[in-house]
């Protein structure tokens, strides 16, 4: 297919959604040095250093006594129950949250003679828009401090005396919009919250430790699921590519918009020599993916249901890419998917249609009257004499055929033939719950794309297991992945739909497809792509792959984590390609050399390990400091075959059986490979008093892809950071964030072949000899070849303004990769036509620059 765009008209989604429970908080430890300071601003210091959420109504904290308290590592609930109990306050926690309220009767003073039992109860249900009820919403009287919670259902029964009108209520929880309803009448009510689209400060993930945003330095951009759905249900890749200027891929005008074609990817520009996928074996200029903290691949990632995202991180300059070291320097996609919530069991189900229109707008093509008239006045049908007329009979003859042809209306428009509106529908089934102790999550989704061209289409099933068990200190988590996707090419290509005559006919006078026409004049023969369509010839892909990721943690002290990693997988591929023996390019071929069948067999497999310990902590409260340190692993190992036959005289019977046997001076063939890596890595921040930012990166890579005098490389990275918002002469700006950054390192890649600087024989059959078989040489390998690294700097700032409606964020990038890694030419008497060498260096500079201004939020409608 020459080239087509098409464009995405998104028809229906819905959603079905039963239950809604939050994760409950971790048991942690806190160091607070506080003096005469009011409840609200404790309970804002323990929230900070917990991260445990909290519901309460300020008003309730009228007239109660400062708080001064002096802790070291105290348990954050022992410290929270001896401050409110000594000042007449309750807790509880329901699902994760902290809900604080009066010990008082709320709306009177103790011991008031005019308390009595309430006459009646106002009752209702808390729920969002997908129908979850919010177990823990406030629903409070408006002026009172009269307050109650929602129970898990949502369900609240508010006690009203016989004496009292009937009240406007104020309902709120966190990550929702605060709502308030007037209450008509004494029947029980539905109130529906709207999420709160104010974001909060988010979490850099990096797929080996998670850092805030506010204390680090690299370039990161972070992206929701629902910021992925915004701009497109299509696939991970097309959101990305719309939501981040410096996410592109390169439009492929061979493929257009073939569903089974993987994206060329780019991340801030190329740091290899472009055009040299085929010699490395893969995409140099690819970036690494990394899902739930183990590296995965561009096919995994295209396939995978928007649904399951939690967050996406698109790691960009080396102070923080470095952390993956020569694997990096083509910047890194931090996947993280979905965790199953804990409590009674919850289905969630997602459907999404959408249509795929080809868009022809790039053709502007002559119509048949214009092209005959064309190829006359070019000579295409032959000289001209002086008056204009042909020189040659035959030609003259053919031409006037076919004039009289476009007199009688043939105007054929051939590129519409093989094209047609693709339907795409996608299904997600997600059931989760689970205690404290343990969560499960049980996903299937599947996926039918088809393409523009008739055909061509891509069928996809997943189905995954999430488990997670939480006992003492010890944490586990496990997550099993099962994928099968069939993949359809079209069975002619576009291009020779593009290259068809408009004044030719596409059927004869019977209305059966013509084959082929033959140009007398011309002595040239056209095939009629048509005629081929119809044919029995189809190209098919079918893979079934598993993963199965294992995860342990060891909270050692609150401050000091040790985690070990463990991965496995495994793929099984087949490709068969059947050509019809009626296909019009084995016109003119004997009997024994039509049709063809080709089929290729592949499996692969992995283990990756990772081994590190963690450790954060706040001293004095202005030095936080961080450090990982860690081991990692991987060994892959692949084998591929394949064989053609030929000599079929029906196409009713596509297998290698009824061929008359392999195709003329071809073999069946064998490969096999193998490669292994280690690294050890060094992760350090620091950050004092959140206004001035550090980090450091050091990693060590060995790979057996280089030659035995260059197995291990380093790589390092330094970012800097300035927290500018933070500093106290801004305390009254208007400003929500603003910080500076600059970072320099020098990532490396390994995105080639795997026996790139070892000779690789074949085997020559057709040379015995006395010894055996004999080979020759397929791979000059070249043992001196030097790692390809790339020295990354960068430049830039964040920006953010208006409650966070304007946002800016900047970078200057300037890359150079030296030495290059790349492929020169060889005298063919070496019996190879390149070597793999180190030679010459490539510059990438530019900028990125995105602006998002929220016009609209839901809270001012």
């Amino acid at each position: 297919m020459k080239r087509e765009r098409m464009f995405l008209v998104v028809i229906v989604t819905f959603y079905c959604t039963v239950s809604a429970w939050a994760i409950p908080p971790d048991d942690r430890t806190v160091t607070l040095k506080l003096n005469n300071v009011s409840v609200e601003t404790f309970l804002n210091a323990l929230k900070a250093q917990t991260g445990v959420d909290m519901l309460y109504n300020s008003q309730i904290f009228d007239g109660i006594s400062k708080v001064s308290v002096s802790v070291n590592n105290e348990k954050w609930e022992t410290v929270l129950k001896d401050v409110l109990t000594s000042r007449g306050l309750n807790y509880t926690i329901r699902n994760g949250i902290v809900v604080i309220s009066s010990k008082k009767k709320l709306g009177t003073q103790p011991d008031d003679p005019r308390t009595s039992p309430p006459t009646f109860y106002i009752t209702g249900k808390i729920i969002d828009n997908k129908n979850e009820p919010l177990a823990g919403a406030s629903i409070l009287k408006k002026g009172t401090t009269e307050a109650v919670v929602a129970d898990q259902d949502g369900i609240f029964n508010l006690p009203m005396s016989s004496d009292e009108l009937l009240p406007t209520l104020i309902i709120s929880f966190i990550g929702f919009e605060k709502k308030e309803v007037k209450i008509n009448g004494i029947k029980p009510v539905t109130i529906i919250l709207e999420e709160d689209v104010t974001e909060i400060n988010e979490i850099i993930v990096t797929g080996l430790y998670n850092r805030s945003r506010d204390s680090y330095t690299g370039s990161v951009s972070t992206y929701s699921a629902s910021d992925l759905k915004s701009v497109s249900n299509q696939n991970i890749i097309q959101s990305l590519k719309t939501l981040d200027p410096a996410f592109v891929t390169i439009e492929n005008v061979d493929f257009g918009s073939d569903p089974n074609t993987l994206p060329d990817i780019e991340i801030r520009g190329k740091t290899s020599i472009m055009g040299l996928t085929d010699e490395y074996g893969t995409n140099p200029n690819q970036p690494l993916f990394i899902v739930d903290g183990f590296e995965s691949t561009l096919s995994y990632i295209t396939d995978m249901s928007m649904d399951m995202i939690q967050s996406i991180n698109i790691l960009k300059d080396a102070a923080s890419t470095a952390i993956w070291g020569s694997k990096a320097a083509n910047g890194v996609v931090v996947i993280e998917t979905r965790r199953p919530e804990t409590g009674k069991l919850k289905l969630n189900y997602n459907g999404n249609y959408s249509l795929s229109l080809p868009d022809l707008s790039d053709y502007n093509l002559m119509n048949a009257k214009e092209k005959l008239e064309y190829e006359r006045l070019s000579g295409r049908w032959g000289l001209l004499n002086a008056n204009g007329s042909f020189q040659g009979a035959d030609s003259e003859a053919e031409y006037m055929k076919r004039l009289a042809e476009v007199l009688r209306g043939v105007d054929t428009d051939w590129i519409h033939l093989p094209l047609r509106v693709g339907f795409t529908n996608k299904h997600t089934l997600f059931a989760e719950g689970g205690a404290n102790e343990i969560r499960y999550g049980i996903g299937f989704s599947y996926g039918n794309v088809e393409g523009v061209m008739k055909g061509s289409g891509r069928e996809t099933v997943n189905g995954n297991i999430r488990l997670t068990y939480r006992t003492g200190n010890l944490s586990f988590n496990n997550i099993l992945n099962i994928d099968n996707v069939i993949s359809n090419r079209e069975k002619v290509e576009f291009s020779r739909f593009a290259l068809m005559n408009p004044y030719l006919r596409k059927t004869d006078e019977n209305g059966d497809v013509v084959k082929s026409y033959y140009m007398i004049g011309r002595n040239y023969r056209m095939n009629n792509p048509l005629w081929d369509t119809e044919l029995g010839s189809f190209n098919k892909i079918s893979q079934f792959s598993f993963s199965n990721n294992f995860q342990i943690e060891w909270r050692i002290l609150n401050e000091l984590r040790a985690t070990s990693s463990f991965a496995i997988g495994k793929k099984e591929g087949n490709a068969t390609v059947f050509i019809s023996p009626f296909h019009t390019s084995f016109i003119g071929y004997s009997s024994n050399e039509t049709g063809s069948y080709t089929r290729g067999d592949s499996q692969s497999g992995y283990y990756n390990g990772d081994i590190r310990v963690t450790y954060g902590k706040l001293f004095k409260d202005v030095h936080r400091t961080n450090f990982v340190l860690g081991f990692n692993f991987r060994e892959d190992k692949s084998t591929s075959s394949s064989f053609a036959a030929t000599g079929f005289v029906d196409d009713d019977y596509p297998n290698p059986s009824a061929a008359e046997g392999y195709k003329p001076n071809s073999n069946p063939t064998y490969t096999e490979s193998t490669s292994r890596s280690a690294s050890y890595y060094l992760n350090a921040g620091y950050a004092y008093d959140d206004r001035y930012l550090l980090d450091a990166n050091f990693r060590m890579d060995g790979s057996s892809i280089f030659g035995v005098d260059h197995h291990f490389t380093n790589t390092w990275a330094i970012g800097i950071g300035w927290n500018i918002h933070k500093e106290t002469f801004m305390t009254n700006s208007d400003m929500d964030n603003l910080k500076l950054r600059a970072s320099i390192g020098n990532p490396g890649n390994q995105n080639f072949n795997d026996y790139i600087s070892e000779r690789v024989y074949a085997y020559n059959n057709g040379n015995l000899n006395k010894f055996g078989t004999a080979v020759l040489v397929s791979i000059f390998g070249n043992p001196n070849l030097k790692w390809q690294k790339t020295l990354d700097s960068n430049v830039g700032f964040d920006y953010a303004a208006f409650h966070n409606r304007l946002k800016i964020n900047f970078d200057y990038f300037y890359k150079e990769t030296d030495p290059l890694l790349v492929y020169i030419g060889t005298p063919s008497s070496t019996g190879v036509t390149s070597v793999p060498t180190n030679l010459g260096s490539q510059r990438t500079k530019g900028f990125n620059i995105s602006t998002n201004y929220r016009i609209i939020n839901k809270k001012d409608i």
